[in-house]
């Protein structure tokens, strides 16, 4: 999938979460920086691959980029499997440990943020005809539905035509129904 399909699938799950879930009291630090790590998680296995979406959002991307994807094997590696998930999760929790020193945010919500984008990441990726090393360092890829035959071709035009435009009108429509709780949560629960 692409980088911006990437993101959008990263937004519509966190969206469905936050709709499904009991509201709960929180800061605008923790809502803004908990969709800035949505969409940085949905990102993040993508660093493996040389010239990914995710340099091009980051100062020194470029630089970063040449020093990173050597060190992953190449692309849909262990970024794109089980052991990437709790690798890139104990180093999520970790820095925002870190940064929970300087910010004032609560970490378990944008923690849950993070991880919901890594995993929208490689749901999504499963989607494509390449699959992805769930049981890395198993070689085999995984991918649904299980024949390579039937799955989708990265920025194919069923992407573009049917799978941005299906993960959008989702997130509005869900947004949209559940409108009521998105109000409430912006007038109630969300603390300036």
């Amino acid at each position: 999938m692409t980088g911006r399909t990437h993101d959008l699938a990263a937004f519509a799950t966190l969206a469905a979460v936050f709709v499904a879930s009991p509201l709960r009291e929180m800061s605008i630090a923790t809502a803004v920086t908990a969709v800035f790590a949505n969409m940085v998680g949905g990102l993040i296995p993508d660093a493996d691959q040389p010239g990914s979406d995710l340099y091009d959002k980051v100062r020194g991307g470029n630089m970063l980029d040449e020093v990173v994807t050597p060190l992953f094997g190449g692309h849909r590696h262990v970024s794109h499997s089980l052991v990437g998930l709790g690798v890139g999760s104990y180093l999520a929790w970790w820095l925002l440990g870190y940064l929970g020193k300087f910010l004032i945010i609560d970490r378990q919500v944008v923690f849950v943020a993070f991880s919901l984008g890594m995993w929208s990441h490689l749901v999504t990726d499963m989607l494509t005809r390449e699959g992805v090393p769930l049981l890395f360092p198993w070689k085999k890829k995984f991918g649904i539905p299980p024949w390579r035959i039937m799955r989708l071709k990265t920025n194919s035009w069923i992407e573009r035509l049917l799978v941005f435009p299906g993960l959008l009108t989702f997130t509005i429509w869900l947004l949209i129904k559940n409108k009521d709780k998105v109000e409430l949560f912006l007038k109630e629960y969300l603390v300036f």
